[in-house]
């Protein structure tokens, strides 16, 4: 940046021009360039009188040569001038007669003669009427409002020059939000515009807006090749920067734009190894998007950033490939750094820990056809001992099971808990895929492993085996059954003995049950058939998952859940019964006696099931009840 681009005091002559200047104008002229800030103008409550808006608009100089004494002071309510008003209007309209170009070029020309301060005039949000020039494509305009700031007339006395205006006061000048009229060129992929503007002043350096876009951050994320290239080969000086620590080589990496991502490597060659917030290279970028030209580029540039780890996981690009499958991103990074695919990230997971975890079985066939790789990573574990074997045995599903036939496999490899894949199978055997896995590894030679496994503080504790495991779910089996086949049959009885028994009377209701008209055996007869019809399910669902060879422990969930219910239903059959038995005057009382008794099951059934506190309320009583006894100086035994 020139010694003319630095700050400026608020004691030098232009600052002490530019406030006068700004006094008498009450515009806002406050920019990075330590310019001092403007009185500030009332926010018009009525806008701009709708005549002058009209003329303002259609560009009638005659009309507007009227106010020409104070027609900066001419203002909508967000302070936009005239000159404002008609390039908004004249940059959205489509005009493509050159006679209109012209004319309206001439028309911008014309104002600014009769009133040259509405050239540095912003509106309420920072904008000049160079901003909007710029972010409408109109480059005629452009060129004539930077004439006019080259053939400013000001008071020279005290020190301000014309080229001054024209760079620092219109050119670099940002707005609210920090946005130079370069920034709204590129923005809108206005490429005549950006030549204009950096043909005019190549030496300035762009810095970011408050998004944190440089003007070449934006033309790459938004993949305009033509302005890249025009301010790489005009300006002398660059930014890269976006949002968050990335560069303009980060987003042509994640887009694939490989022209753009050529020029940068030939501007600025340590991009290559610039990192983001989090840590991660372009080459991570272009590695996890797939994009082999850019990762080809990247490594020729500089092999060093296949090394680079992000800051929290340590992620290499290798390991980023190979979770999200890329072979051929694999291929280059293999052959330009072989020794790459050594490195492991956080907890010790290297490439082929990430393939298995991303399910990417093509890459670790890759690995088991390369000679280096396969001695590498195929039994390297992570930092508590599991190999790539350990972390399919906790898949959920994985396609590539040709690799637990692979010879080169240590099938037997223990990790720091002293556990194998088996062992580690075994704790879930409910899917088809976990049982075929089980069965490929004993083919291949696994055996469950006979340790003691190791708690987190390195203490032992007894292996349980498959038998124990096996025979510890064949006795809860056992128990459902016997449940709820004995609510099953009860529940049958019941219905076939009802309470009150039938009609022995000769008569059209002979057979039927004596209760059959009265509510609370209507109620019986409901939740009798309900308990019989959950059991029944329950019974009827563990014989189908039996012919289908589900035993593991998830296939209990849906028959318990049917015999619990079934419980319920039964116990309030049994009250309900009573009830219709009980119910008459004479012993009503004895009937609410046993309903509201029986009725205690469901609250403490409640109670026990969904509340977190149980146990702790149960010890609590417990130690309760002790001292209790001890003060009365009784003894206790307890069972």
């Amino acid at each position: 940046m020139n010694p003319s681009d630095s700050a400026e005091t608020e004691s030098s002559p232009t600052s002490a021009y530019h406030a006068i200047i700004l006094e008498e104008t009450n515009a806002m002229f406050c920019s990075e360039w330590n310019q001092p800030k403007s009185i500030p103008v009332k926010k018009s409550l009525s806008g701009m009188d709708t005549k002058v808006f009209k003329e303002a608009r259609e560009g009638n100089i005659d009309a507007l040569r009227e106010h020409s004494d104070y027609l900066h002071q001419i203002l909508t309510p967000t302070k936009k001038t005239v000159l404002h008003v008609y390039i908004a209007c004249v940059g959205s309209a489509r005009l493509t007669e050159s006679k209109e170009l012209l004319k309206s070029a001439e028309a911008v020309r014309e104002m600014l003669k009769m009133c040259q301060r509405l050239l540095l005039q912003p509106n309420e949000s920072g904008d000049t009427v160079l901003h909007l020039a710029a972010r409408h494509g109109r480059a005629d305009i452009v060129g004539v409002l930077i004439q006019a700031a080259k053939d400013w007339h000001g008071d020279l006395e005290e020190g301000i020059t014309s080229k001054e205006v024209c760079y620092q006061f219109l050119i670099r000048r940002r707005n609210e939000e920090k946005n130079t009229a370069l920034h709204e060129a590129v923005r809108f992929n206005h490429l005549d515009v950006v030549k204009i503007l950096t043909g005019e002043d190549p030496e300035f350096l762009y810095s970011a807006n408050d998004a944190g876009e440089t003007p070449v951050y934006m033309a790459a994320e938004r993949g305009y090749r033509r302005l890249v290239f025009e301010i790489l080969d005009t300006c002398t000086s660059s930014s890269y920067q976006g949002p968050d620590g990335l560069t303009a080589l980060h987003v042509a990496a994640a887009y694939g734009y490989d022209q753009i991502t050529r020029r940068l490597l030939e501007k600025e060659m340590t991009l290559a190894t610039a990192a983001d917030g989090e840590g991660y290279t372009p080459l991570h970028i272009a590695a996890c998007s797939g994009h082999v030209s850019i990762v080809k580029q990247i490594l020729e540039c500089d092999k060093s950033t296949a090394y680079i780890g992000d800051i929290i996981y340590k992620l290499t690009p290798v390991h980023c490939a190979a979770y999200a499958g890329h072979v051929d991103v694999l291929k280059l990074l293999i052959f330009y750094c072989p020794d790459s695919f050594e490195l492991v990230a956080t907890e010790g997971l290297n490439a082929l820990h990430f393939a298995i975890i991303g399910n990417q079985y093509k890459v670790e066939e890759f690995v088991r056809k390369d000679p280096w790789l396969s001695s590498v990573l195929l039994n390297s574990k992570n930092y508590v001992g599991n190999t790539p074997l350990h972390q399919i045995a906790t898949s959920e599903k994985y396609e590539g099971l040709k690799f637990i036939s692979d010879s080169r496999v240590d099938k037997m490899a223990f990790n720091t808990k002293n556990k194998n894949a088996l062992d580690i199978i075994l704790k879930s055997m409910d899917s088809q895929w976990k049982r075929n896995l089980y069965q490929g590894l004993e083919k291949s030679g696994a055996r469950v492993g006979q340790r003691k496994s190791r708690d987190k503080d390195g203490g032992t504790k007894d292996h349980v085996s498959k038998g124990d495991e096996e025979s510890k779910h064949k006795e809860i089996k056992e128990s459902h059954l016997v449940v709820s086949t004995l609510i099953a049959t009860v529940t049958f009885a019941a219905g076939i003995t009802v309470p009150g028994g039938y009609q022995s009377e000769k008569g059209p209701d002979q057979g039927l049950a004596v209760l059959s008209r009265y509510g609370p055996f209507e109620a019986f007869v409901i939740t009798n058939t309900l308990a019989m019809i959950l059991s029944s399910c329950a019974v009827m669902i563990r014989f189908f998952l039996s012919l289908k060879g589900y035993h593991g422990p998830s296939s209990l969930s849906v028959p318990i859940s049917c015999t619990f219910s079934a419980l319920i239903a039964m116990v309030a059959a049994f009250l309900t019964g009573v009830y219709a038995v009980l119910g008459g005057r004479s012993s009503l009382g004895l009937a609410i006696t046993v309903c509201v008794l029986g009725s205690v099951f469901f609250p403490v059934l409640g109670f026990v099931s969904i509340s977190p506190a149980f146990n702790t309320f149960r010890k609590l009583a417990f130690h309760l009840a002790i001292r209790i006894v001890e003060w009365l100086g009784l003894e206790y035994y307890f069972f």
